[in-house]
């Protein structure tokens, strides 16, 4: 009978067991297609069988449970969400941290670089990535390797540490060498070119980019052709070789972009025709920045080329007001940028305490063992005792010292910036000063010439102009019309028929202008009539009346 009970009993516990074993493979494997849907087919299929489980994660093994969040947080970057807060993937770190798993301890990291990233805790980030990369196997999973290292070069470039930025640029083109990834190598030597570019090594760039081009022909994508020639364009405006930047532009225009990418054509078109001086060009793409993704760096970019392109046209009046709108947007972002530069601060201070916390909390265990030790031996658990005190206080002190010494510098460049931006503001005042006294001198010689022609010309005057009047007007009408004798000189006319011309500009008939020229009215009719038919401007005086007026 005893037997009989212990058989049953023991075969309940095998049913159990195995009813438990098949749950946790169960789990297992929906883990495993949520896995497998954020990688391949969709982020959101894989979030939806994820909430599936989340009422399963209470009793599930801490295993279980820390990989399902870590695929949460996974889910939601590959559904490019934004994330902004880590407390869904803070107990994995911590889990992960003390425990060795050759695939999800460095996933784990990555993932915190991703979200302190998104949430700009960047020394945070750049320490989580570079976790990432020490805890893979060396020549394993090259693919993640090339984008921490992508990654990491993104955050150090839009902090222009570009040194740093080449670094992590080169070692992402080594992987894409090493595992002969024909899209790696063209995206890698052309992000390598941008990174020589920003430091100062444009011979070395030009190698880089012809690499990339070379490659990028061979593969034959139009579209990765057309974003290599797109940055060819700024390298060569950068460089100064701006007959090869319109040479790209005549015969091989980039037409397959997306539309993120059009703002960087626009740009580079602006500043290239404003550097060429074509400025109807340049103000056409100017609007086209305008009328773009509406960001404040693109508004700000094409008031200042509409500005700089009126300016080239001698129109201030016109530059004027885009001129304004571009040194209150600039005063705008600059202010955006120094309270970015302190949040900045303020995360590494923030990431720096979080590291004096693990400090203190390493001895505090260290405290517990001690005390432990104490019981067994408490002389020597006392003295153990007192040393940890000892080094705890002077590791916070020196951390102490250290922060202020760090928030001091911070200080210190905030203060400089604000006197920058001061002594930058008080310029543009001066600039705009400068523009309208020139607008007001402007007016003021247009009124005297215009009053000066009137005196010349005045209806009763009954006798011949003498060359001292001929030199008054032309000086006259250089500031009322400005480049027109000039234009008119380049037609080669006589003296006398440069003169019936210029007379018949300012809308005078043939007697008022045989008077001033001593000549018969007649004759000046017939000379206006000559001139008409000489230039194949028609059969009527008239006719060269209205060549002159659009000249």
């Amino acid at each position: 009978m005893n037997t009989s009970r212990l058989a049953i009993i023991f075969l309940l516990g095998l049913l159990l067991a195995s009813a438990c074993g098949c749950g946790r493979s169960r789990l297992h494997a929906e883990l495993d297609l949520a896995d497998s849907l954020a990688e391949h087919a969709g982020p959101d299929s894989a979030a939806r069988v994820l909430l599936e489980l989340k009422p399963l994660m209470a009793d599930a093994p801490e295993d279980v449970a820390m990989r399902w969040r870590l695929l949460m947080v996974k889910a939601a970057d590959k559904a490019y969400i934004t994330h902004t807060s880590d407390s869904m993937l803070r107990p994995v770190l911590d889990y992960y941290t003390h425990r060795t798993s050759d695939t999800l301890r460095p996933e784990a990291f990555y993932y915190a670089g991703r979200v302190y990233s998104d949430m700009g805790d960047y020394p945070r980030a750049l320490d989580y990535f570079g976790r990432a990369l020490a805890a893979m196997s060396t020549g394993r999973n090259s693919v993640r390797q090339s984008i921490i290292h992508d990654q990491m070069r993104s955050i150090y470039g839009s902090q222009f540490l570009y040194a740093k930025e080449l670094e992590h640029a080169r070692a992402s083109l080594d992987i894409a060498l090493h595992t002969n990834d024909t899209v790696g190598l063209i995206q890698g030597w052309s992000i390598v070119g941008g990174a020589l570019l920003s430091l100062h090594k444009p011979d070395s760039a030009a190698a880089c980019y012809r690499n990339a081009w070379q490659l990028a022909e061979a593969f034959g994508d139009p579209h990765r052709c057309d974003k290599l020639r797109l940055q060819l364009i700024n390298f060569f405006y950068e460089t100064g070789r701006y007959a090869s930047a319109d040479s790209i532009l005549r015969h091989h225009f980039p037409t397959h972009i997306y539309h993120n990418e059009k703002y960087t054509r626009n740009a580079i078109l602006t500043s290239y025709y404003l550097e060429i001086e074509q400025w109807d060009s340049c103000m056409y793409y100017a609007n086209l920045v305008l009328s773009g993704d509406g960001s404040p760096y693109s508004q700000m970019f094409g008031h200042g080329g509409m500005a700089k392109s009126y300016l080239g046209l001698n129109r201030p009046d016109l530059a004027l007001p885009h001129m304004k709108i571009y040194h209150r947007m600039l005063d705008s972002l600059r202010r955006e940028e120094n309270q970015a530069l302190s949040l900045r601060v303020e995360a590494a201070y923030d990431y720096s305490l979080r590291e004096r916390d693990n400090i203190e909390l390493q001895v505090a265990g260290d405290r517990l063992r001690r005390t432990v030790f104490a019981l067994m031996a408490l002389v020597v658990g006392l003295l153990g005792f007192g040393w940890g005190i000892y080094y705890r206080q002077r590791s916070r002190a020196n951390s102490v010292e250290l922060e202020k010494l760090r928030m001091e510098k911070a200080m210190g460049v905030l203060e400089d910036e604000n006197r920058k931006l001061g002594m930058e503001s008080m310029e543009l005042r001066s600039e705009m000063k400068k523009l309208a006294e020139a607008r007001a001198d402007r007016e003021l010689s247009a009124q005297d010439a215009t009053s000066r022609i009137k005196s010349l010309l005045e209806g009763s005057r009954m006798e011949k102009m003498t060359d001292s009047d001929w030199s008054s007007l032309e000086e006259a009408l250089d500031v009322t019309l400005p480049g027109f004798c000039t234009r008119l000189r380049t037609l080669g006319l006589t003296e006398r028929e440069y003169r019936v011309s210029l007379l018949a500009r300012l809308d005078l008939g043939n007697k008022s202008i045989s008077v001033l020229i001593g000549a018969s009215a007649h004759g000046v009719g017939m000379a206006r009539l000559r001139l008409s038919r000489r230039y194949g401007k028609g059969d009527r005086s008239a006719d060269w009346d209205e060549f002159l007026r659009s000249l």
